[in-house]
């Protein structure tokens, strides 16, 4: 069993504990918000191939793909923006995408970046039928695109590492199949996945938040996550709290089973926009529901890091990234 290495806050919470504890100590650089884009953003990669549609029902569904030098074929990482299921789309997968991308294509791995209908066009499950449904394309087409469709892998950060978890353990359920939008008989799994401060229980965000120490109001966009108008409300329908049902749908944890993928959890002990405590609820349930995938994922909770925190993306956590990816797509 791999050893686990979590840093905690000073907070705690109620769950299980690990294994091993080591504390991550990092300095910390200005957070990002899980909100619009706005400000200067640093260059992105040239993408080898740019604004490839995977379906037809959207414009939002589209895709850049960054092979690597070589031949291939390739593995392939599929990155997911966040956005609080509102905005962004392909050609920004959030902070740090140019050093993640760059640092995969080093290490020979092609990347796909790809978008997927925010709330505002189309509510759940709809993103995650997207995301489905791009999996389904790039392994069609994998001799055209130079990359191996035996070594796929998700990475999502915020609202995309949802997507990214209920993407790679969501197999075989009907609610996330669309015929009009891909033959669902064409494999749809991945080798890992990789997840930065996912939502994962939405019903327990602010109850989370609080817990930490949070103050009321440190949604992605100013308020309660429990809001009529929070962004889990507006992806999942109405009020968060009357979507009892299709909150648990949205929830990566249902979907745990004796054949999940491995997964690398990382999430930062000062945020208050989505609590470490979902990723720590997530593994202490994939520990019970998927001991064999659990033996070989991570969780880090990165001590001081704050949300879309620029830490994630350099150092030693992009070193460990790197590191089980190559693990598991090699």
């Amino acid at each position: 069993m791999r050893v686990v290495l979590i840093a905690f806050a000073a907070a705690t919470t109620a769950c299980s504990s690990p294994e091993a504890v080591s504390v991550v100590g990092v300095q910390t650089g200005q957070s990002s918000v899980m909100g619009p884009p706005g400000g200067s953003r640093e260059p992105l990669p040239v993408a080898t191939m740019a604004g490839i549609a995977y379906a037809d029902q959207s414009a939002s569904q589209r895709m850049n793909l960054y092979l690597p030098q070589g031949e291939g074929p390739f593995p392939l990482v599929i990155m997911i923006h966040g956005g609080a299921f509102m905005f962004g789309d392909h050609n920004d997968a959030g902070p740090g995408f140019k050093t993640d991308v760059d640092a995969l294509n080093a290490d020979g791995m092609a990347v796909a970046s790809i978008g997927y209908r925010l709330s505002g066009e189309a509510t759940f499950p709809a993103a995650v039928q997207d995301v489905k449904t791009a999996i389904r394309h790039l392994r069609t087409n994998a001799v055209a695109y130079r990359i191996d469709p035996a070594r796929f892998a998700l990475w999502g950060k915020s609202a995309g590492g949802n997507l990214a978890l209920l993407g790679g353990l969501a197999r075989g359920v009907a609610l996330f199949e669309n015929p009009q939008l891909d033959d669902s008989s064409v494999d749809d799994s991945v080798k890992a996945i990789v997840a930065f401060y996912p939502p994962v229980n939405f019903l327990l965000l602010d109850t989370h938040a609080q817990a930490r120490g949070c103050q009321q109001g440190s949604g992605p966009i100013g308020g309660p996550h429990d809001s009529a108008d929070s962004p889990e409300s507006r992806y999942l329908g109405g009020k968060l709290q009357q979507r009892v049902t299709e909150a648990a749908l949205a929830n990566p944890i249902t979907y745990l089973g004796p054949d999940s993928p491995p997964i690398y959890l990382a999430a930062g002990s000062a945020d208050c926009t989505v609590a470490p405590d979902q990723s720590i609820l997530f593994f202490d349930a994939m520990r019970t529901e998927s001991r064999a995938a659990a033996s070989t994922s991570e969780l880090h909770v990165i001590d001081g890091a704050t949300h879309a925190d620029p830490v994630f993306d350099q150092g030693e956590n992009l070193r460990r990234v790197r590191a089980f990816l190559n693990r598991h797509l090699q």
